[in-house]
């Protein structure tokens, strides 16, 4: 059996908001994440050949001989020249664009690269796809055991005294090798950790105002931060080979002319009647 050929391409860098309501075609509702895409340029690419000579970790993890990747730098959120350094603003010059608040390295295959400048749209994903989000997780601060670890705690009376919420025994002793072990779970920063929400699945997307809704709420991230948006890599749940042709490697709205609006199947449009009636053949 062939092997089928492996391509990389990630489309884009949302702003989360506050999680939104969806109904089914049952009557059933549930909450969804809404991600809008806008604003969204390619910077610059870069080789894979440039790649492997600046990006030594790259180069032990995933670069293959037989499938070398390149970097997609892609900006979102445009601002004004005042607010960066003069270093900063040339790096956009040659992509024509405003100076971007935020800058992602994506990695591709060569034969996905775009041009400095190209706009990304939210049309790269369909309703039914299954995409991987990532974000950087609420920060907590310094939290206790209890909150961070979901400890029981101490007993609430029966004697206790300042300890109903501390961590207890640690260990330490001669069996222990009288030290504590790496990794032991006690108080500490909490948040603020890059993490990645994998197959969430596509129900809705908006061509004109580049929205997508994604089922689920659980988002790493708090509202208004940047998320990171992934075709999946599960391999289960990945694009079949033909849908991915056509949009390899991305949207371009000259080639395809789209509805505003394009719901799942298992979504209801509002905007169509929720009851038929057939009428009697007499």
């Amino acid at each position: 059996m062939e092997k089928p050929e492996e391509n990389y391409f990630v489309i884009s860098i949302s702003c989360q908001y506050a999680p939104l309501g969806l109904t089914a075609d049952m009557a059933l509702s549930f909450i969804v994440s809404c991600w809008p895409v806008s604003d969204n340029h390619v910077i610059k690419y870069i080789p894979p050949e440039e790649l492997e000579k600046n990006d030594f970790k790259l180069k032990r993890r995933v670069q293959r001989k037989d499938r070398p990747l390149g970097a997609l730098i892609v900006g979102t959120g445009a601002a004004s020249p005042t607010q960066f350094t003069k270093e900063y603003f040339n790096l956009f010059q040659e992509a024509g664009v405003m100076p971007k608040r935020r800058l992602t390295k994506f990695l591709i295959t060569p034969n996905a690269k775009l041009p400095p400048g190209f706009p990304l749209y939210a049309a790269h994903f369909r309703p039914g796809d299954v995409v991987d989000c990532a974000g950087i997780t609420t920060d907590r601060g310094f939290q206790g055991v209890m909150k961070r670890w979901q400890f029981k705690g101490g007993p609430a009376t029966h004697g206790n005294t300042k300890s109903h919420r501390r961590p207890g025994n640690i260990g330490g002793g001669g069996g222990a090798k009288a030290r504590v072990w790496p990794g032991t779970k006690m108080p500490g920063h909490m948040g603020r950790h890059r993490r990645t929400l994998v197959g969430q699945k596509v129900l809705r997307v908006n061509t004109k105002y580049n929205v997508i809704w994604v089922m689920g709420r659980a988002v790493p991230g708090e509202i208004g931060n940047y998320v990171i948006i992934y075709d999946t890599m599960l391999p289960l749940r990945r694009k079949s080979q033909e849908k991915a042709k056509l949009l390899f490697p991305t949207y371009f709205p000259d080639e395809e002319e789209l509805p505003e609006n394009l719901f799942d199947e298992s979504i209801h449009d509002f905007r169509l009647p929720s009851i038929t009636f057939a009428e009697d053949e007499k």
